[in-house]
């Protein structure tokens, strides 16, 4: 399946087998891949034409995402597919893998985790040659002097795309524990954290439905200068625990 724009670059193509296991799972098979676009795709909202959509191996629509990547500026013409076969296999054992509502893996799952992680692993290859390559055209058009100037800007965005590529720090309950219900309804857990310079930490909202409903959204912000929230903004719709993500800038 090949969406996006017309006549699309292909950037990468992981179509070896990812012996992926799980508890007592055999092995999950996972086809990986990654297209470049020739212009700029919407990465956000109802209407993306980017972003890597998941599928099971009948072809049944998981989600579509880029993960952490889905505002990175270098990943603006990305797009794909992953596949994982024997997903069925996790729903039919009433696994937490998928959001009730079939929008997406739930994060916070070990599977899910797992899967996730290797899909940014290969994206943040991308990321890096897109830098690159960005460079190498920027190289080609300018002076020298102005060339030196481009060159040390996106050495920056290099060292942001590192940091960006960390695993993130959970700070939030594991899937397996008893949530606690958030006092009035509404919460981020845990409610302060000691955190550190250059690291990636998630942490948990907590709400009722009762009281904030589906289909509400959520904007998270922070008045310190120096931590970047990475989730700015969500939208609620789905009963499972949603992770906030947010990073230390260095000084």
């Amino acid at each position: 399946m090949v969406f996006g724009r017309i006549l699309p670059q292909l950037i990468h193509r992981f179509l070896s087998v990812l012996k992926l296991a799980h508890n007592d799972y055999e092995n999950f098979p996972i086809h990986i891949s990654i297209w470049r676009a020739k212009t700029d795709l919407t990465q956000t909202g109802d209407d993306r034409d980017g972003g890597v959509l998941l599928i099971d191996d009948e072809d049944a629509v998981l989600g579509i995402s880029l993960f952490k990547y889905d505002n990175e500026p270098l990943a603006t013409r990305f797009f794909g597919e992953v596949k994982i076969g024997r997903f069925r296999k996790l729903l039919e054992k009433e696994e937490a893998v998928l959001s009730e509502e079939r929008v997406g893996l739930v994060a916070p799952h070990p599977f899910c985790r797992d899967v996730i992680g290797k899909i940014e692993k290969r994206i943040g290859k991308a990321v890096k040659e897109e830098s690159l390559r960005r460079q190498k055209e920027i190289e080609r058009q300018t002076d020298p002097e102005e060339a030196t100037r481009y060159k040390k800007a996106f050495n920056i965005l290099n060292e942001i795309a590192e940091v960006e590529a960390q695993v993130a720090i959970n700070l939030g309950q594991k899937p397996t524990s008893q949530a606690e219900k958030p006092p009035n309804g509404f919460c981020l857990y845990p409610s302060s954290a000691e955190i550190t310079v250059s690291k990636r930490y998630n942490f948990e909202l907590r709400l009722l439905s009762k009281i904030v409903h589906y289909g509400s959204v959520v904007k998270a912000t922070c008045t310190n200068t120096r931590i970047r929230v990475l989730t700015p903004e969500i939208k609620i719709t789905s009963k499972v625990l949603l992770p906030i993500s947010c990073r230390k800038k260095p000084v």
